[in-house]
C-alpha cells in the first residue's frame, strides 16, 4: 500500500496556463499552454541521459530494468496486468521504446515543461507504433489504462483522486495543490 500511495501522491495533472483548469488527461499532444513539473514530460530520458550516458553512474542494462521491469514487478501484486509488462519475451505485451543512447535527452524546463524529449526513435504500445522515426502519431491510441485489482488499492486511488480534485486549489504558477 505504501508503494501505491507514493505513486498516486506523485501524480500531477497538466494545467492550462490560460484558463487555470486541469487539461483532460486524454488530450495528446499537449496544448502549448500546458503546465506541470518538467519531469512529467522528461523523467526517463533525463535519467538515461544524465545518470547513464553522461555520468556513467549506472549501466544501461540496469537502467533499462529500473525503467521497465522493476516498476512492473513492484506493481504486480495490486495490478496483475503488470505481469505482462517490462519484459521482452513471448506472451508479454508489446510495449517497446527504441532510443538512440547517444542523443536521448529531455528538453522540458520550468519555462516550457511540455517539451518532448529527443532521441526516442520508436515507441510501440500494445504492438502498435505510436512514435515512428521520432515523430508522434497523434491519432494512435492503442493502449489502455491499468487499474489496481485489489479493493484496498482501488479505494486508496479513488480517495486520493477525489481529494485532489474536490479539495485541490491552484497556487500562483498553476500547479494543482491538494489541501489537507
Amino acid at each position: 500500500m505504501i508503494l501505491i500511495e507514493s505513486l498516486f501522491a506523485d501524480a500531477m495533472p497538466w494545467i492550462s496556463t490560460r484558463t487555470g483548469q486541469e487539461i483532460n488527461p486524454n488530450v495528446w499532444p499537449l496544448p502549448d499552454d500546458a503546465f506541470a513539473h518538467p519531469r512529467s514530460a522528461g523523467t526517463f530520458t533525463r535519467f538515461l541521459a544524465q545518470y547513464v550516458r553522461d555520468r556513467q553512474l549506472i549501466s544501461w542494462p540496469d537502467a533499462i530494468a529500473k525503467t521497465s521491469y522493476l516498476p512492473a514487478k513492484l506493481l504486480e501484486e495490486t495490478t496483475p496486468q503488470m505481469k505482462k509488462k517490462g519484459r521482452l519475451q513471448v506472451g508479454m505485451d508489446a510495449d517497446i521504446t527504441v532510443f538512440d543512447p547517444e542523443t536521448v535527452e529531455d528538453r522540458a524546463t520550468y519555462e516550457r515543461p511540455n517539451q518532448t524529449s529527443v532521441g526516442v526513435k520508436y515507441v510501440l504500445v500494445n504492438g502498435n507504433l505510436v512514435i515512428r522515426d521520432g515523430e508522434l502519431d497523434a491519432n494512435a491510441f492503442p493502449g489502455f489504462g491499468l487499474q489496481p485489482q485489489d479493493q484496498t488499492s482501488r479505494q486508496h486511488r479513488d480517495t486520493w483522486f477525489a481529494h485532489s480534485q474536490l479539495r485541490g486549489r491552484s497556487d500562483q504558477v498553476g500547479h494543482a495543490v491538494p489541501t489537507r
